[in-house]
């Protein structure tokens, strides 16, 4: 086994390296561009991976390239994009110590270097395209998390408009529904004092170890580009609904009542106009429809108790933040996933397109103790 997982990693190193070196050496080829961010943002999964392939190999000059020479082409902005989600997507393990954060190395060196800017025009190009603005969301909120620059970078370069746009010309995808109402609360928390990085917005109100701030002149700018209309828009059409379990992770109703909680956090004009497009009446359907799905709950309930001043306790979930070890275990290898299927997850970003089959037993697995009440979870 040993063997088997050194072999692994000289060939992630060499085929990485390849990769890299093609891109750059070749950088108007498109089939090299899209062939070589398709097989990089399956290789950086880990902290480990982010650090020595964007940083040690220059896997983030390698996608600033594919970005800046391929607008106009779909197939390689797409692999580009969830390559610089997988990039700057904050992994539990940090074995560089807090100053050393692998992701946030790749965000700096991403942001400087016009990344932002590359994204907001390649999905301003695909508009039309759902996969293109999903991929495009998902890595301005990676690239946007707990980021100063970058969120003000997002702003400078017209990311808001550019997911609510998107969020407008696809208001029946899923995919991209969800991850506009991500990328909101990702634009808007500020994190301080972050000791370690959790999954789930079940840890947010004091995530990662951290205190959580919210940047008002942010928040006023997604509402004045129509941000709030389009989570409670989003909310209204899906906030109820959970996708069959292929899909389940995704859920609007957690993350888009999570988006307006940031939004609304002090009183004022904001908080009025939040409850005035509709937001308490959302907040309550996906209450009463995902109540047995504690983090859409909770926050359900969270944003219910800061728009109405009512009393919701009983739904909100309690929460007991896990630290790096408590991670370790369920983040580190695709094999202990639970739901190593999906195509975009919590633990290692987008993954392998044939990820489904090699997942399955996985999930049997998980869900056969599941009817025998042997997982040890609540």
């Amino acid at each position: 086994n040993s063997f088997k997982k050194d072999q692994a990693k000289l060939n992630d190193q060499s085929e990485s390296t390849r990769c890299i070196k093609l891109i750059m050496n070749n950088p108007l080829d498109a089939q090299i561009a899209r062939e070589g961010c398709a097989s990089l943002k399956t290789i950086v999964v880990n902290a480990e991976r982010q650090r020595r392939v964007g940083q040690n190999k220059c896997g983030c000059k390698a996608l600033i390239l594919a970005l800046q020479n391929h607008k106009n082409n779909g197939r390689v902005m797409l692999e580009a994009m969830q390559l610089a989600a997988n990039l700057c997507h904050a992994q539990p393990d940090n074995p560089f110590g807090m100053r050393g954060w692998a992701h946030t190395l790749n965000q700096a060196e991403i942001g400087r270097n016009l990344g932002i800017k590359y994204v907001v025009g390649g999905m301003g190009v695909h508009l039309g395209a759902a996969d293109i603005q999903d991929a495009g969301i998902r890595a301005l909120a990676n690239l946007a998390y707990n980021s100063t620059l970058n969120t003000d970078r997002v702003v400078k370069w017209g990311g808001v408009p550019a997911v609510v746009a998107a969020m407008n010309q696809h208001p029946d995808d899923l995919r991209v529904q969800e991850g506009g109402c991500l990328f909101v609360w990702s634009l808007l928390a500020n994190i301080e004092n972050e000791t370690h990085i959790t999954y789930g917005l079940e840890h947010t109100g004091a995530p990662a170890g951290g205190k959580v701030h919210v940047d008002l002149r942010v928040a006023g700018h997604v509402a004045e580009c129509g941000g709030v209309a389009a989570v409670v828009k989003a909310l209204d059409s899906f906030g109820h609904f959970t996708e069959p379990e292929e899909d389940d992770w995704l859920n609007v109703g957690e993350q888009g009542c999570a988006a307006l909680w940031f939004l609304s956090t002090l009183p004022g004009k904001l908080r009025q106009s939040i409850v005035d497009a509709g937001a308490v009446e959302v907040a309550r359907r996906v209450a009463t429809a995902q109540a047995e799905i504690a983090p859409a709950r909770t926050w359900a309930a969270r944003l219910l108790e800061q728009l109405t001043g009512e009393s919701h306790a009983d739904l909100i979930m309690e929460i007991q933040v896990p630290g790096i070890d408590a991670n370790k275990d369920r983040m580190k290898s695709a094999e202990s996933c639970v739901y190593p299927h999906r195509p975009y997850c919590g633990c290692f970003g987008w993954r392998l397109p044939n990820a489904t089959e090699a997942g399955e037993p996985v999930l049997q697995q998980k869900k056969k103790k599941l009817k025998k009440g042997e997982t040890g979870e609540d």
